[in-house]
Protein backbone atom coordinates (compact mmCIF):
# COMPACT_ATOMS: atom_id res chain seq x y z
CA UNK A 1 0.00 0.00 0.00
CA UNK A 2 2.86 2.43 1.11
CA UNK A 3 4.58 1.59 -2.56
CA UNK A 4 1.32 2.22 -4.36
CA UNK A 5 1.69 5.98 -2.82
CA UNK A 6 4.70 6.52 -3.28
CA UNK A 7 4.34 5.66 -7.22
CA UNK A 8 1.29 7.79 -6.99
CA UNK A 9 2.85 10.94 -5.34
CA UNK A 10 5.68 10.70 -8.03
CA UNK A 11 3.00 10.64 -11.21
CA UNK A 12 1.19 13.63 -9.36
CA UNK A 13 5.07 15.71 -9.09
CA UNK A 14 5.50 14.29 -12.64
CA UNK A 15 2.14 15.58 -14.22
CA UNK A 16 2.48 19.18 -11.83
CA UNK A 17 6.53 19.40 -13.48
CA UNK A 18 5.36 19.24 -17.25
CA UNK A 19 2.22 21.49 -16.16
CA UNK A 20 4.45 24.26 -15.24
CA UNK A 21 6.62 23.98 -18.56
CA UNK A 22 3.64 23.99 -20.86
CA UNK A 23 2.31 26.99 -18.49
CA UNK A 24 5.96 28.40 -19.20
CA UNK A 25 5.74 27.50 -22.84
CA UNK A 26 2.01 29.16 -22.99
CA UNK A 27 2.80 31.98 -21.12
CA UNK A 28 5.35 33.23 -23.52
CA UNK A 29 2.72 32.46 -26.23
CA UNK A 30 0.18 34.57 -24.61
CA UNK A 31 2.69 36.97 -24.64
CA UNK A 32 3.59 37.10 -28.06
CA UNK A 33 -0.38 37.16 -29.22
CA UNK A 34 -0.95 40.28 -27.03
CA UNK A 35 2.41 42.29 -28.92
CA UNK A 36 0.57 40.88 -32.12
CA UNK A 37 -2.60 42.19 -31.51
CA UNK A 38 -0.94 46.00 -30.77
CA UNK A 39 1.46 45.78 -33.57
CA UNK A 40 0.97 48.28 -36.57
CA UNK A 41 1.31 45.31 -39.13
CA UNK A 42 -0.67 45.61 -42.82
CA UNK A 43 -4.48 43.83 -41.93
CA UNK A 44 -3.86 40.74 -44.05
CA UNK A 45 -0.53 39.91 -42.65
CA UNK A 46 -2.48 40.38 -38.88
CA UNK A 47 -5.12 38.67 -39.60
CA UNK A 48 -2.40 35.54 -41.20
CA UNK A 49 -0.40 35.45 -38.10
CA UNK A 50 -3.17 35.79 -35.30
CA UNK A 51 -4.96 32.37 -37.07
CA UNK A 52 -1.41 30.70 -36.65
CA UNK A 53 -1.11 31.87 -33.08
CA UNK A 54 -4.79 30.95 -32.01
CA UNK A 55 -4.37 27.41 -33.55
CA UNK A 56 -1.29 27.14 -31.60
CA UNK A 57 -2.96 28.42 -28.02
CA UNK A 58 -5.88 26.01 -28.59
CA UNK A 59 -3.49 22.92 -28.79
CA UNK A 60 -1.95 24.93 -25.25
CA UNK A 61 -5.19 24.81 -23.72
CA UNK A 62 -6.54 21.31 -24.75
CA UNK A 63 -2.79 20.08 -23.51
CA UNK A 64 -3.09 21.79 -19.97
CA UNK A 65 -7.12 20.69 -19.09
CA UNK A 66 -5.89 17.14 -20.07
CA UNK A 67 -3.06 18.14 -17.33
CA UNK A 68 -4.89 19.32 -15.26
CA UNK A 69 -8.07 16.37 -14.91
CA UNK A 70 -4.91 14.12 -14.03
CA UNK A 71 -3.41 15.41 -11.28
CA UNK A 72 -7.31 16.72 -9.88
CA UNK A 73 -8.39 13.14 -9.88
CA UNK A 74 -5.38 11.98 -7.86
CA UNK A 75 -4.46 14.86 -5.80
CA UNK A 76 -4.97 14.53 -2.16
CA UNK A 77 -7.97 16.14 -0.69
CA UNK A 78 -6.25 19.15 0.67
CA UNK A 79 -4.92 20.72 -2.04
CA UNK A 80 -7.89 20.25 -4.14
CA UNK A 81 -9.23 23.61 -3.92
CA UNK A 82 -6.34 25.30 -4.16
CA UNK A 83 -5.57 23.29 -7.59
CA UNK A 84 -8.95 23.98 -9.17
CA UNK A 85 -8.37 27.54 -8.15
CA UNK A 86 -5.31 27.98 -9.58
CA UNK A 87 -5.91 25.76 -12.98
CA UNK A 88 -8.94 28.27 -13.71
CA UNK A 89 -7.41 31.09 -12.51
CA UNK A 90 -4.89 30.54 -16.05
CA UNK A 91 -7.60 29.07 -17.88
CA UNK A 92 -9.45 32.19 -17.44
CA UNK A 93 -6.02 34.35 -18.76
CA UNK A 94 -6.41 32.36 -21.84
CA UNK A 95 -9.74 32.84 -22.73
CA UNK A 96 -9.30 36.30 -22.35
CA UNK A 97 -6.52 36.51 -25.06
CA UNK A 98 -8.68 34.27 -27.25
CA UNK A 99 -11.77 36.59 -27.43
CA UNK A 100 -9.57 39.28 -27.86
CA UNK A 101 -8.08 37.31 -30.64
CA UNK A 102 -11.96 36.58 -32.16
CA UNK A 103 -13.20 39.77 -31.62
CA UNK A 104 -10.38 41.17 -33.92
CA UNK A 105 -10.62 38.86 -36.48
CA UNK A 106 -14.33 39.34 -36.17
CA UNK A 107 -13.99 43.40 -37.06
CA UNK A 108 -11.65 42.21 -39.80
CA UNK A 109 -14.07 40.03 -41.82
CA UNK A 110 -17.06 42.61 -40.98
CA UNK A 111 -14.88 45.28 -42.84
CA UNK A 112 -13.71 42.68 -45.59
CA UNK A 113 -17.78 41.74 -45.94
CA UNK A 114 -18.34 45.28 -46.30
CA UNK A 115 -16.06 46.25 -48.71
CA UNK A 116 -17.11 43.21 -50.82
CA UNK A 117 -20.77 44.25 -50.73
CA UNK A 118 -20.06 47.71 -52.10
CA UNK A 119 -17.71 46.29 -54.82
CA UNK A 120 -20.88 43.64 -55.96
CA UNK A 121 -22.96 45.73 -57.54
CA UNK A 122 -23.55 44.16 -61.03
CA UNK A 123 -25.74 42.97 -63.23
CA UNK A 124 -27.34 38.99 -63.33
CA UNK A 125 -27.58 37.78 -67.30
CA UNK A 126 -29.44 34.66 -67.89
CA UNK A 127 -28.29 33.37 -70.57
CA UNK A 128 -29.94 30.04 -72.09
CA UNK A 129 -27.94 27.57 -74.33
CA UNK A 130 -29.48 25.94 -76.63
CA UNK A 131 -29.85 21.42 -76.12
CA UNK A 132 -29.72 21.01 -79.65
CA UNK A 133 -25.95 20.58 -79.73
CA UNK A 134 -25.48 18.47 -76.51
CA UNK A 135 -23.46 15.47 -76.40
CA UNK A 136 -25.07 12.38 -75.14
CA UNK A 137 -22.28 10.42 -72.83
CA UNK A 138 -23.59 7.02 -72.72
CA UNK A 139 -22.53 5.09 -69.34
CA UNK A 140 -19.68 2.55 -69.36
CA UNK A 141 -20.55 -1.06 -69.92
CA UNK A 142 -18.93 -3.24 -67.29
CA UNK A 143 -19.54 -7.27 -66.90
CA UNK A 144 -19.09 -8.46 -63.61
CA UNK A 145 -16.57 -11.32 -63.34
CA UNK A 146 -18.46 -14.31 -62.01
CA UNK A 147 -15.96 -15.83 -58.67
CA UNK A 148 -17.63 -19.04 -57.53
CA UNK A 149 -18.89 -22.42 -58.17
CA UNK A 150 -20.27 -22.20 -62.15
CA UNK A 151 -22.70 -25.11 -61.01
CA UNK A 152 -24.05 -22.18 -58.63
CA UNK A 153 -24.37 -19.33 -61.26
CA UNK A 154 -27.69 -19.80 -62.70
CA UNK A 155 -29.19 -20.02 -59.22
CA UNK A 156 -27.25 -16.33 -58.43
CA UNK A 157 -28.82 -14.91 -61.34
CA UNK A 158 -32.43 -15.60 -60.73
CA UNK A 159 -32.17 -15.08 -56.78
CA UNK A 160 -33.09 -11.68 -54.94
CA UNK A 161 -31.37 -8.73 -54.88
CA UNK A 162 -29.53 -8.76 -51.10
CA UNK A 163 -30.32 -5.05 -50.63
CA UNK A 164 -34.31 -4.48 -51.37
CA UNK A 165 -35.14 -8.20 -52.37
CA UNK A 166 -36.30 -7.88 -55.38
CA UNK A 167 -35.39 -10.28 -58.09
CA UNK A 168 -35.55 -7.88 -61.49
CA UNK A 169 -32.39 -6.81 -60.81
CA UNK A 170 -28.29 -8.19 -59.36
CA UNK A 171 -27.03 -6.88 -56.37
CA UNK A 172 -24.89 -4.46 -58.14
CA UNK A 173 -27.77 -3.05 -60.26
CA UNK A 174 -29.63 -2.10 -57.33
CA UNK A 175 -30.85 1.78 -57.16
CA UNK A 176 -33.35 1.46 -54.16
CA UNK A 177 -31.12 2.24 -51.71
CA UNK A 178 -27.86 3.96 -52.15
CA UNK A 179 -24.29 3.72 -51.58
CA UNK A 180 -24.32 4.93 -48.01
CA UNK A 181 -27.24 2.16 -47.05
CA UNK A 182 -25.32 -0.39 -48.85
CA UNK A 183 -21.96 0.06 -47.04
CA UNK A 184 -24.02 0.00 -43.74
CA UNK A 185 -25.66 -3.30 -44.64
CA UNK A 186 -23.18 -4.54 -45.86
CA UNK A 187 -20.96 -4.31 -42.58
CA UNK A 188 -23.60 -5.38 -40.44
CA UNK A 189 -24.11 -8.61 -42.63
CA UNK A 190 -20.27 -8.96 -42.58
CA UNK A 191 -20.16 -9.26 -46.41
CA UNK A 192 -16.93 -8.08 -48.36
CA UNK A 193 -17.49 -4.49 -50.19
CA UNK A 194 -16.08 -5.79 -53.23
CA UNK A 195 -17.65 -8.80 -54.35
CA UNK A 196 -20.54 -8.92 -51.38
CA UNK A 197 -19.96 -12.45 -50.82
CA UNK A 198 -19.63 -13.37 -46.81
CA UNK A 199 -17.44 -14.83 -44.34
CA UNK A 200 -14.23 -12.30 -45.32
CA UNK A 201 -13.13 -9.16 -46.22
CA UNK A 202 -12.46 -6.48 -49.10
CA UNK A 203 -8.82 -7.37 -48.16
CA UNK A 204 -8.92 -11.09 -47.95
CA UNK A 205 -10.96 -11.28 -51.10
CA UNK A 206 -10.09 -13.43 -54.47
CA UNK A 207 -11.09 -11.30 -56.71
CA UNK A 208 -8.49 -9.39 -58.48
CA UNK A 209 -10.64 -6.40 -59.50
CA UNK A 210 -11.13 -3.32 -58.08
CA UNK A 211 -13.15 -0.27 -58.01
CA UNK A 212 -13.14 1.72 -61.69
CA UNK A 213 -13.40 4.76 -60.00
CA UNK A 214 -11.25 5.34 -57.14
CA UNK A 215 -9.32 2.04 -57.73
CA UNK A 216 -9.80 1.32 -54.38
CA UNK A 217 -10.80 -2.36 -52.77
CA UNK A 218 -14.64 -1.76 -53.37
CA UNK A 219 -17.25 -2.35 -56.41
CA UNK A 220 -17.77 0.42 -57.80
CA UNK A 221 -22.12 0.89 -56.92
CA UNK A 222 -20.91 1.19 -53.19
CA UNK A 223 -17.83 4.39 -54.14
CA UNK A 224 -17.73 6.37 -52.14
CA UNK A 225 -17.10 9.02 -54.75
CA UNK A 226 -20.23 7.66 -56.55
CA UNK A 227 -22.40 10.32 -54.77
CA UNK A 228 -20.39 13.27 -54.80
CA UNK A 229 -20.01 12.32 -58.92
CA UNK A 230 -23.51 12.26 -59.38
CA UNK A 231 -23.98 15.37 -57.64
CA UNK A 232 -21.09 16.98 -59.85
CA UNK A 233 -23.22 15.49 -63.09
CA UNK A 234 -26.35 17.46 -62.24
CA UNK A 235 -25.07 20.89 -61.33
CA UNK A 236 -23.49 20.35 -64.81
CA UNK A 237 -26.43 19.58 -66.69
CA UNK A 238 -28.20 22.69 -65.02
CA UNK A 239 -25.03 24.83 -65.83
CA UNK A 240 -25.67 23.68 -69.24
CA UNK A 241 -29.00 24.92 -69.85
CA UNK A 242 -29.09 28.24 -67.92
CA UNK A 243 -25.89 29.80 -66.83
CA UNK A 244 -25.87 33.17 -64.69
CA UNK A 245 -22.73 35.08 -64.40
CA UNK A 246 -22.31 37.43 -61.65
CA UNK A 247 -18.49 38.86 -60.77
CA UNK A 248 -17.03 38.57 -58.28
CA UNK A 249 -20.08 37.23 -56.00
CA UNK A 250 -20.49 33.80 -57.38
CA UNK A 251 -19.82 30.81 -54.48
CA UNK A 252 -16.62 29.52 -54.65
CA UNK A 253 -16.17 25.67 -54.19
CA UNK A 254 -14.32 24.46 -51.01
CA UNK A 255 -13.05 20.72 -49.65
CA UNK A 256 -13.35 20.17 -45.89
CA UNK A 257 -10.62 18.08 -44.38
CA UNK A 258 -10.84 16.51 -41.38
CA UNK A 259 -7.71 15.13 -39.55
CA UNK A 260 -6.73 11.76 -40.52
CA UNK A 261 -4.11 9.64 -40.74
CA UNK A 262 -3.32 5.87 -41.78
CA UNK A 263 -1.84 3.65 -39.98
CA UNK A 264 -0.87 0.00 -39.33
CA UNK A 265 -3.15 -1.96 -36.78
CA UNK A 266 -1.35 -5.21 -35.18
CA UNK A 267 -3.56 -7.76 -33.56
CA UNK A 268 -2.73 -10.98 -32.04
CA UNK A 269 -3.24 -12.79 -35.07
CA UNK A 270 -3.27 -10.67 -37.51
CA UNK A 271 -2.27 -7.18 -38.61
CA UNK A 272 -3.84 -4.26 -41.24
CA UNK A 273 -3.71 -1.00 -42.62
CA UNK A 274 -6.29 1.09 -41.31
CA UNK A 275 -7.46 4.86 -41.51
CA UNK A 276 -7.91 6.43 -38.11
CA UNK A 277 -9.25 9.66 -37.61
CA UNK A 278 -8.50 12.29 -34.75
CA UNK A 279 -11.11 14.31 -33.02
CA UNK A 280 -10.39 15.96 -30.17
CA UNK A 281 -13.87 16.81 -29.12
CA UNK A 282 -14.22 13.22 -28.51
CA UNK A 283 -13.82 12.20 -24.61
CA UNK A 284 -12.68 8.49 -25.54
CA UNK A 285 -10.90 6.38 -28.54
CA UNK A 286 -12.90 3.65 -30.14
CA UNK A 287 -12.62 1.07 -32.84
CA UNK A 288 -15.04 -0.51 -35.14
CA UNK A 289 -16.22 -3.98 -33.61
CA UNK A 290 -15.79 -6.16 -37.20
CA UNK A 291 -12.42 -4.34 -37.02
CA UNK A 292 -11.49 -5.94 -33.71
CA UNK A 293 -12.90 -9.24 -34.32
CA UNK A 294 -11.51 -9.48 -37.46
CA UNK A 295 -7.73 -8.69 -35.78
CA UNK A 296 -9.15 -11.21 -32.93
CA UNK A 297 -7.88 -8.40 -30.30
CA UNK A 298 -7.54 -8.92 -26.80
CA UNK A 299 -10.09 -8.24 -24.34
CA UNK A 300 -9.15 -5.93 -20.94
CA UNK A 301 -12.50 -5.23 -19.81
CA UNK A 302 -15.72 -3.57 -19.89
CA UNK A 303 -17.26 -0.10 -19.95
CA UNK A 304 -20.65 1.56 -20.31
CA UNK A 305 -20.28 4.10 -22.41
CA UNK A 306 -22.91 7.23 -23.06
CA UNK A 307 -22.98 8.52 -26.82
CA UNK A 308 -24.39 12.01 -27.17
CA UNK A 309 -25.49 12.62 -30.84
CA UNK A 310 -25.40 15.84 -32.42
CA UNK A 311 -28.40 17.81 -31.40
CA UNK A 312 -30.33 15.64 -28.77
CA UNK A 313 -29.96 16.12 -25.11
CA UNK A 314 -30.29 12.22 -24.12
CA UNK A 315 -27.83 10.08 -24.59
CA UNK A 316 -27.56 6.36 -25.80
CA UNK A 317 -26.14 3.89 -23.05
CA UNK A 318 -24.15 0.99 -24.33
CA UNK A 319 -22.10 -1.44 -22.63
CA UNK A 320 -18.80 -2.00 -24.71
CA UNK A 321 -15.63 -3.95 -24.51
CA UNK A 322 -12.23 -2.25 -23.84
CA UNK A 323 -9.63 -4.08 -26.17
CA UNK A 324 -5.90 -3.50 -27.07
CA UNK A 325 -4.19 -2.84 -30.52
CA UNK A 326 -0.74 -1.64 -31.32
CA UNK A 327 -0.79 1.20 -34.13
CA UNK A 328 2.42 1.80 -35.59
CA UNK A 329 4.04 3.47 -38.35
CA UNK A 330 3.77 2.49 -41.59
CA UNK A 331 7.19 3.34 -42.96
CA UNK A 332 8.77 3.16 -39.18
CA UNK A 333 8.41 0.29 -37.18
CA UNK A 334 9.95 2.25 -34.42
CA UNK A 335 7.02 4.72 -34.28
CA UNK A 336 3.85 2.55 -32.19
CA UNK A 337 1.78 3.02 -29.53
CA UNK A 338 -0.50 0.62 -27.71
CA UNK A 339 -3.71 1.72 -27.53
CA UNK A 340 -6.92 0.69 -25.51
CA UNK A 341 -9.93 0.88 -27.14
CA UNK A 342 -13.53 0.55 -26.78
CA UNK A 343 -15.25 -1.63 -29.08
CA UNK A 344 -17.93 0.43 -31.04
CA UNK A 345 -20.55 -1.16 -34.25
CA UNK A 346 -19.53 2.29 -36.05
CA UNK A 347 -17.60 4.91 -35.79
CA UNK A 348 -18.91 7.36 -38.98
CA UNK A 349 -21.40 6.66 -42.10
CA UNK A 350 -20.14 10.06 -43.14
CA UNK A 351 -17.66 10.41 -46.61
CA UNK A 352 -14.53 11.48 -45.57
CA UNK A 353 -12.96 13.28 -47.89
CA UNK A 354 -9.13 12.83 -48.83
CA UNK A 355 -6.74 15.20 -50.32
CA UNK A 356 -7.24 15.53 -53.96
CA UNK A 357 -3.57 14.91 -56.03
CA UNK A 358 -3.77 19.03 -56.67
CA UNK A 359 -3.65 19.17 -53.09
CA UNK A 360 -0.91 16.66 -52.25
CA UNK A 361 1.40 18.27 -54.94
CA UNK A 362 1.03 21.72 -53.09
CA UNK A 363 1.90 19.73 -50.02
CA UNK A 364 4.94 18.36 -51.50
CA UNK A 365 5.89 22.00 -52.57
CA UNK A 366 5.90 22.57 -48.94
CA UNK A 367 8.31 19.55 -47.69
CA UNK A 368 5.05 17.34 -46.63
CA UNK A 369 4.56 14.15 -47.26
CA UNK A 370 1.37 12.50 -46.15
CA UNK A 371 1.74 8.67 -45.78
CA UNK A 372 -0.68 6.39 -48.22
CA UNK A 373 -0.74 2.78 -48.85
CA UNK A 374 -2.04 1.89 -51.71
CA UNK A 375 -5.58 2.03 -52.28
CA UNK A 376 -6.12 -2.16 -52.60
CA UNK A 377 -4.43 -2.50 -49.17
CA UNK A 378 -6.74 -0.11 -47.32
CA UNK A 379 -10.48 0.15 -46.75
CA UNK A 380 -11.94 3.50 -47.38
CA UNK A 381 -14.08 3.54 -44.19
CA UNK A 382 -12.79 5.05 -40.59
CA UNK A 383 -11.42 2.20 -38.20
CA UNK A 384 -10.39 3.94 -35.45
CA UNK A 385 -11.20 6.80 -33.25
CA UNK A 386 -8.45 8.79 -31.43
CA UNK A 387 -9.72 11.22 -29.03
CA UNK A 388 -8.75 13.71 -26.58
CA UNK A 389 -7.53 10.79 -24.31
CA UNK A 390 -5.15 9.56 -26.31
CA UNK A 391 -4.83 12.10 -29.48
CA UNK A 392 -2.35 14.52 -28.05
CA UNK A 393 0.29 11.98 -26.86
CA UNK A 394 0.62 11.18 -30.49
CA UNK A 395 0.79 14.41 -31.54
CA UNK A 396 3.81 16.83 -32.18
CA UNK A 397 4.44 20.73 -31.81
CA UNK A 398 5.28 20.88 -35.48
CA UNK A 399 2.24 22.97 -36.98
CA UNK A 400 3.06 24.37 -40.72
CA UNK A 401 -0.16 26.94 -41.70
CA UNK A 402 -0.64 25.56 -45.60
CA UNK A 403 -3.00 28.48 -46.24
CA UNK A 404 -5.47 30.64 -44.39
CA UNK A 405 -7.49 28.04 -43.47
CA UNK A 406 -5.99 24.71 -43.31
CA UNK A 407 -2.82 23.29 -41.30
CA UNK A 408 -1.02 20.58 -41.25
CA UNK A 409 -0.04 18.88 -37.57
CA UNK A 410 2.88 16.36 -36.97
CA UNK A 411 2.04 12.61 -35.75
CA UNK A 412 3.94 9.59 -34.67
CA UNK A 413 1.91 8.71 -37.74
CA UNK A 414 2.83 10.76 -40.49
CA UNK A 415 1.36 14.55 -40.93
CA UNK A 416 -2.64 15.39 -41.23
CA UNK A 417 -4.33 17.96 -42.74
CA UNK A 418 -7.07 19.97 -41.19
CA UNK A 419 -9.21 22.77 -42.32
CA UNK A 420 -9.92 23.72 -46.08
CA UNK A 421 -9.22 24.51 -49.31
CA UNK A 422 -10.91 26.23 -51.74
CA UNK A 423 -10.04 26.64 -55.41
CA UNK A 424 -8.30 29.82 -55.43
CA UNK A 425 -5.82 28.54 -52.68
CA UNK A 426 -4.67 25.56 -55.45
Amino acid sequence: MERENENLKREIESQKKKRTVVRQLTTKLLSKIETNLSADVADGKKKEILEDLKVQLEFKMSELRSLDEKIENHVPESEFENEITSSQEYQEKIVTVQGKIQRLLNRKLNSERRSEADNNEIKETVIVKSSENRTMNLPRLQIETFYGDSSSALSTINSKCIFCHQDDHLKYNCNSVNSIQKREFLRKTGRCYLCFGQKHRSTDCKSKSNCVKCRGKNHESICFQRDSNSEKREQKEQNETISVSQNNSSRKESSVILQTVNALAIGREKKCFVKCLLDPGSQISAIREDLSRSLNLQVKGERELNIYTFGEKNCKRNKCKIVEVTLRNINNPEKKIILELMEVPIITTAEIRVPEEKIKQQLRRQGICLIEPSVEKCEPEIGILIGADVLWSITSSEIKRINKSCVAIETAFGWCLSGTFRNEDL
